[in-house]
């Protein structure tokens, strides 16, 4: 039990370790950029708080870390951190290769921070989750909650965009796509949201049962 245990904080811990780096080579990167749409440097690391990828990133990694300090963490708040981060991270990875990855060229410094972000974060916060779990923390109620990050992201996005004349992404520019079509992308993006956190769920159940797990008290 101790080197199961003692298995799972490593592999969390790595995987906060893996996210920090990204997120630091990232901001380092933003900062010292000589253009761009915003003209100092803490405006432009002000903004990464703004791409789904940086926040999803920053949901996994935390509850990572929160694992890696005790992996027997089960409060409600806990339970949507965990499930939040789980798929903001694997949308991150769907959206990222299956939307945007030809629109983007990059190399050196700034092609490493994009693979940490957008491909090893993925597979080392999904594989994570399927090996080491911890199991029973997904209920119906939680996985109603998580809609609530990418409801409150799309809706800042779209507001924030109207005032500093900027977007993340192109598909949440009401300005080349115009809103119904924002609309669309949202609404598609909290259906995939919330379909993978109920089937999370589901696999969480068929997992425990086949590995017997304890049960956690329910949220």
């Amino acid at each position: 039990m101790r080197e199961s245990v003692s298995l799972d904080r490593l592999w969390f811990g790595l995987t906060f370790l893996l996210i920090g780096i990204g997120l630091v080579l990232q901001a380092v990167l933003v900062a010292a950029a000589d253009e761009g749409h915003f003209a100092t440097p803490l405006s432009r690391m002000f903004n990464l708080f703004f791409f789904f990828t940086i926040l999803s990133n920053i949901l996994l990694g935390f509850s990572c870390l929160l694992l890696y300090l005790n992996p027997r963490r089960t409060s409600t708040t806990f339970r949507v951190l965990r499930l939040t981060g789980l798929i903001g991270i694997a949308v991150t990875g769907v959206v990222f290769h299956g939307i945007l990855k030809e629109r983007i060229d990059l190399h050196g410094w700034s092609r490493l921070a994009d693979v940490i972000l957008h491909t090893f974060a993925p597979i080392a916060g999904v594989l994570g989750w399927l090996i080491f779990g911890p199991r029973r923390l997904i209920t119906p109620r939680v996985v109603g909650l998580t809609v609530i990050f990418p409801a409150v992201y799309g809706a800042v996005t779209v507001i924030r965009g109207e005032i500093v004349d900027w977007y993340p992404y192109f598909f949440m520019n009401p300005d080349e796509n115009g809103y119904g079509h924002v609309a669309l992308y949202s609404v598609v993006i909290a259906i995939l949201f919330v379909g993978l956190a109920a089937g999370a769920h589901e696999l969480d159940d068929w997992l425990s049962s086949r590995r017997n797990a304890p049960d956690h008290v329910p949220a």
